[in-house]
Order: C-alpha cells, then sequence, then structure tokens
C-alpha cells in the first residue's frame, strides 16, 4: 500500500508542477542541449532512468540529475542544475542564494567519487529582458552558507551559448570544462565579492 501512495504522489508532484518549476525545466533543458549535448560530450544517465521500482526511485532522487562522459578524455562527470529568474542585490554586489546545506553536503560527497558540476542558470525571462547567463561550477568552490555572488561566477561562465558555429559542437571545450578545477579563489580577494 506503501509504495500504491509514494507512487501516486510522485504522479501528482510531476503532474501538477508549478510555473516556476516548468521555466526552471525549460531553462534546464535549454542548458543541456545548447552545452552538453553536443560533441565532445555524451550523456550517460538520469537519476530515474534506471529505476525498476518505487525505493530505487527514491534512492535515485538523492543522486545528481545526470552523467556525462567527456569523449576527447573519457572521463565521466556528474551535472545538476539550478535556474534563477534573476539576481539578487544591486549592481556590482549581485547574487544568487546558496545552495541548501544538506544538498551540498550530498553533492560533494558524489563529487568525492565524481567531478560534479552545477550548471546554474540567471536571467532569460522575456519580462526583464535580461538575457540568460550560463555558469558552469564545480562543486568543490562552493560553501553552504555562502550566497553567489556574480563576480565569482564569473569564473565560470560559459560564452556564445546563443551563437552556434557549430549545431553539434559544444560552445564549452574539453580543456576549458576540465581547466575549470585548476581555478583558485585566492584571486579573488574577499573584498571583490562584497
Amino acid at each position: 500500500m506503501n509504495s500504491l501512495i509514494s507512487a501516486y504522489e510522485i504522479i501528482c508532484k510531476n503532474l501538477f508542477k508549478s510555473d516556476t518549476k516548468v521555466r526552471d525545466q525549460y531553462f534546464k533543458e535549454y542548458f543541456l542541449d545548447a552545452i552538453l549535448k553536443k560533441h565532445p560530450y555524451k550523456l550517460l544517465t538520469m537519476k530515474h532512468d534506471q529505476s525498476s521500482s518505487i525505493d530505487e526511485y527514491v534512492h535515485n532522487d538523492t543522486m545528481p540529475e545526470y552523467c556525462f562522459i567527456d569523449l576527447t578524455n573519457d572521463q565521466k562527470f556528474f551535472v545538476d542544475a539550478n535556474h534563477n529568474p534573476i539576481w539578487l542585490g544591486s549592481y556590482p554586489h549581485q547574487y544568487i542564494n546558496p545552495i541548501i546545506k544538506e544538498k551540498l553536503l550530498l553533492y560533494q560527497k558524489y563529487d568525492s567519487i565524481r567531478r560534479l558540476f552545477i550548471a546554474i542558470t540567471v536571467g532569460g525571462d522575456r519580462i526583464s529582458g535580461k538575457p540568460l547567463e550560463c555558469f558552469l561550477v564545480p562543486v568543490r568552490y562552493l560553501k553552504h552558507e555562502h550566497k553567489l555572488f556574480r563576480k565569482l561566477l564569473q569564473y565560470f561562465v560559459i560564452q556564445n551559448v546563443d551563437i552556434s558555429f557549430d549545431e553539434y559542437t559544444s560552445p564549452l571545450s574539453s580543456n576549458d570544462l576540465w581547466n575549470r578545477f585548476e581555478w583558485n579563489n585566492s584571486n579573488v580577494s574577499s573584498m571583490d565579492l562584497l
């Protein structure tokens, strides 16, 4: 009976999504289609792909959402997505809220197994007219109580997402992806982020 109730809750949660969840899903799909579902990357799994039971579905829900492989070096990596409609604060101190502590600790656990990136999108709504900004941040640089300041995220921005030089090639090269782990936050003073 419990599995029937759980299945009903999952169906209701997905069937009656709020506008915010629909918008977030749209930007997540846009990010994946424009950047990570192109050469040299290949989508291996989504977290609920192989769920054969409700218990497995619930267990998979704690995992990062996507697993990709970089075809140039055969390295696998996880990606989870986060969309924010606007920057909070005022220029030059714009930020987005930090990731929830429990979720970030779980991300860090998975990062110790396989590299994990957070795909962050900000903006992109027609009302404000602000363009969509895309960032791919290694989870190891995020702290659970720290706001994610725009100045910090600029080190992880993905340029030319909307310019299609080649519709089959990602605007994020393999080299650029893995160089994100060589970023040194000592280059940014704490005053730059305040």
